[in-house]
């Protein structure tokens, strides 16, 4: 997904599923500064069982260069 894309449907997947995205904004802010594009977002779930987490990760494709993974942990 482009940064944009990206943005929208994490913002949307964190309002649907009550993640905590208190550092969300300042992760958006960080990412669009020079040489920062590559850091990865992280928030957790870890109040339920087995555990969630929703990560934005970078993919290193200039085309596409974020996803959206979840992660679930017992």
């Amino acid at each position: 997904m482009t940064l944009d894309e990206v943005r929208m449907e994490a913002d949307r997947l964190m309002r649907e599923w009550h993640f905590d995205h208190r550092r969300f904004a300042a992760w958006c802010d960080l990412v669009q500064r020079p040489n920062t594009h590559d850091q990865r977002f992280e928030t957790m779930r870890n109040d339920l069982r087995p555990a969630l987490a929703l990560k934005l990760l970078y993919s290193f494709n200039d085309a596409r260069p974020w996803f959206i993974a979840f992660e679930v942990s017992w």
